[in-house]
C-alpha cells in the first residue's frame, strides 16, 4: 500500500520518440526501448519466489555491469528507481551508481516519467520479481523476472532460473514479440 501511494501513477506527457530525443539524446527509433525497474534494495529478496541473484542490489549492479561491459546498444536501456528508496534510505542511491556507467544507451528516466507512462511506451521491462512485470503483460509486453514471482507460473512472464539463462534473455529480450490476446487477458 506504501508503494503505492509514492508511486507516481500520473498521466505523464512522454512520448518513446520523446524519451530516445530528450534522455538519449538520438534519432534512432526503431529500437527497442527496454525499462530496467530494480527493487528497493533492502526488501526482502528471497521470500515468496526465489531470485537468483544474492539480492536486489546484486540483481541490479550485476545487470547494468552486464549491458554495459556487452555494449547493449541495439536498445536503450531505461532506469526507473523504485518509489519508496526514500522510506528505505536509499535516496539517491540508483543515481550514484548510473555515474559509473557513462553511456548513450543506458539512462536514467525523468523524474516525472510516471509508471503508467513507461507501460504505454517501453517494450518490455526487466525487474526481479516486481508487479511492474505483471503490469507490462498487462499492456502485451513480456516481462523478465530474474527468479519467480507471486504470479509465476503463468505464460505472460519470461521466468529464470539460472544467472546464466538470466543474462541469455537480456540478449534474446530484443527479439521477444507482444502477447497474444489470451496471455494479455490472463494477466489482466
Amino acid at each position: 500500500r506504501n508503494d503505492l501511494k509514492k508511486a507516481n501513477l500520473k498521466k505523464s506527457f512522454w512520448t518513446k520518440k520523446k524519451i530516445i530525443q530528450d534522455i538519449f539524446k538520438s534519432k534512432d527509433y526503431k529500437k527497442k526501448l527496454i525499462l530496467i525497474a530494480p527493487h528497493a534494495f533492502s526488501d526482502a529478496p528471497h521470500g515468496e519466489g526465489t531470485l537468483v541473484f544474492r539480492d536486489y542490489y546484486a540483481h541490479f549492479k550485476e545487470t547494468l555491469d552486464y549491458i554495459h561491459k556487452k555494449k547493449l546498444t541495439n536498445a536503450f536501456w531505461l532506469i526507473k528507481p523504485h518509489p519508496s528508496r526514500k522510506d528505505y534510505g536509499e535516496l539517491g542511491m540508483i543515481e550514484k551508481m548510473m555515474d559509473n556507467y557513462k553511456s548513450d544507451y543506458l539512462k536514467l528516466c525523468p523524474k516525472n516519467f510516471s509508471a503508467i507512462n513507461s507501460t504505454e511506451i517501453c517494450d518490455n521491462v526487466i525487474t526481479g520479481r516486481g508487479t511492474m512485470g505483471l503490469e507490462f503483460a498487462c499492456f502485451g509486453k513480456k516481462p523478465i523476472f530474474a527468479g519467480s514471482a507471486t504470479y509465476s507460473g503463468l505464460s505472460f512472464a519470461k521466468e529464470i532460473n539460472s544467472k546464466k539463462k538470466y543474462f541469455q534473455q537480456i540478449i534474446q529480450l530484443l527479439k521477444v514479440k507482444k502477447l497474444n490476446n489470451s496471455d494479455i487477458l490472463l494477466a489482466l
